[in-house]
């Protein structure tokens, strides 16, 4: 099966009998989950998102081209037993509301649980859409409360991932072209409102 619920037991059969898993948190239509999963023919990628509704046609191009994907609809918060310790890559693009709060303004408990999904070693790039801070509330509501992240702010979420023992390496802002280059859908529509910018942050876990 391509669609699972967090509590089927056969996620559990299917991650033991894979090789490397990459795990993307919050991945909405999954058109990011595809293009992860063309570039790594060699691991299964599981998209994880509590709302799964929006992959109809991402199921219908997954089976027609046989990828080794599978979705999971499961809160990013409360993620399936059986993912836990099991990525050796996690990637969370474009998240907003409660899993924004953690990997950017570092919620302790949405924070711990994604990162929980790693194992030793493992790595995790995040994506986050920040408001550009010159501009009105009114650009996108949906950001009006995101930290902006000054050197401060910054500093603190090092601090924050250093305390789950997770090394964090805030990236720099991404290029119009490496925006688009994820295949994320609302990537690709905010660098062409030019209502945000997008600031890569990198983590490797405990060995």
């Amino acid at each position: 099966m391509t669609l699972l619920v967090g509590s089927d037991p056969a996620l559990a059969d299917a991650l033991g009998a894979a090789g490397p898993v990459l795990v993307d948190v919050g991945c909405g239509d999954g058109r990011h989950t595809v293009r992860w999963a063309q570039r790594r023919p060699d691991a299964l990628v599981v998209g994880l998102d509590a709302e799964t509704t929006r992959l109809e046609k991402t199921l219908a191009s997954v089976r027609k081209k046989r990828l080794r994907v599978l979705f999971v609809g499961a809160a990013a918060e409360r993620p399936p037993e059986p993912l836990r310790g099991r990525a050796a890559e996690i990637a969370v693009v474009m998240p907003w509301g409660s899993l924004l709060d953690g990997v950017l303004g570092g919620d302790p408990a949405v924070l711990r649980a994604v990162l929980a999904l790693g194992g030793p070693g493992a790595t995790l790039e995040a994506v986050v859409n920040v408001r550009p801070w010159d501009a009105p509330d009114s650009v996108d509501r949906k950001l009006a409360a995101t930290p902006e992240p000054t050197d401060e702010h910054l500093a603190g979420l090092v601090e924050a991932y250093a305390g789950l023992g997770w090394e964090l390496r805030p990236d720099g802002w991404l290029t119009d072209a490496e925006a688009r280059a994820l295949g994320s859908t609302w990537a690709s529509r905010v660098v062409s409102a030019r209502a945000s910018r997008l600031l890569r942050l990198r983590a490797t876990g405990p060995r």
